[in-house]
């Protein structure tokens, strides 16, 4: 059962990588000047943070935070590729990640 899952698992992230609509998304954020991200906009990004901590802790959160795992496990490197190409030449990968562990 768990194979049947992971196998499934593996499967969509391979169809989502390579899906037309998410190409057409990176091709849009690659020609934009501003960060994009797929739940800008939408009510969970618009949600007072106490509804946010209130899903998060939920069940249906849970399932987020797993389907989460499971996205960077099989596709986590692809993503880290298309936000650095997105972000440009001029883009320090060592610089930021130093920044980061900063904060």
């Amino acid at each position: 059962e768990m194979a049947v899952a992971f196998s499934l698992t593996k499967a969509f992230f391979e169809w989502f990588s390579a899906s037309d609509g998410v190409a057409a998304l990176h091709k849009k954020h690659i020609e934009g000047d501003v960060a994009l991200h797929m739940l800008k906009g939408t009510p969970m990004a618009a949600a007072p943070d106490s509804l946010k901590l209130d899903f998060a802790r939920s069940g249906a959160g849970q399932a987020v935070a797993n389907f989460m795992k499971a996205e960077q496990q099989h596709i986590g490197g692809w993503k880290v590729d298309r936000i650095v190409e997105a972000a440009g030449s001029e883009f320090n990968a060592v610089c930021w990640r130093q920044r980061l562990l900063e904060e």
